[in-house]
């Protein structure tokens, strides 16, 4: 019973834990794809600048 009891609980702890990790990850995801995309409309921002840049030196 004790047994029973014990493996249970470890059952318990590491689904617990397993759901933190992936939640913990999912917030990571989170931050980097809205890291991307700053990182993406940076990008795209400074090609504009220099296709301005570029037109203005014609």
């Amino acid at each position: 019973m004790f047994k029973k009891y014990i493996f249970l609980s470890i059952g318990i702890w590491k689904r617990f834990a397993l759901r933190r990790n992936k939640k913990d990850s999912s917030v990571k995801n989170e931050k980097n794809r809205k890291r991307f995309k700053d990182l993406e409309r940076k990008r795209l921002n400074g090609i504009h600048l220099l296709e301005k840049s570029y037109t203005c030196l014609e």
